[in-house]
């Protein structure tokens, strides 16, 4: 999350997943630094575990499984795993979109073992 590049496709993803839980992410710039958007995002999830639903929409959102949701306490350590998990959302879709189709014969052939 050092890197600008990475850390704003990992707001945006995680701002996508609030939206699409029905509420908005806080506004990040992109010069604050990790522990400051950990601290905001936790003061944001502060209030969303006031309502269960959009809790729950949330959680299903972001993809956190829900033995996490027990073991998981603390507001900050919510963030730290949301920012997780949308930088997985992230690191996968452009790892398997640069990759040419497994459809193609050529690179099927690649695949194969010797």
């Amino acid at each position: 999350m050092n890197d600008l590049t990475w850390r704003k496709a990992t707001l945006d993803q995680l701002a996508k997943d609030f939206n699409m839980a029905g509420t908005d992410l806080p506004y990040f710039q992109g010069g604050e630094n990790l522990e400051k958007i950990i601290h905001k995002l936790g003061s944001e999830i502060a209030k969303l575990r006031e309502s269960p639903e959009l809790w729950n929409n949330l959680n299903y959102r972001i993809d956190i499984p829900v033995n996490l949701l027990v073991e998981v306490k603390l507001n900050n350590e919510f963030a730290e795993l949301y920012l997780f998990r949308s930088f997985q959302k992230v690191w996968l879709r452009r790892q398997f979109s640069a990759n040419s189709s497994k459809d193609d014969e050529e690179a099927n052939e690649k695949h194969l073992k010797p």
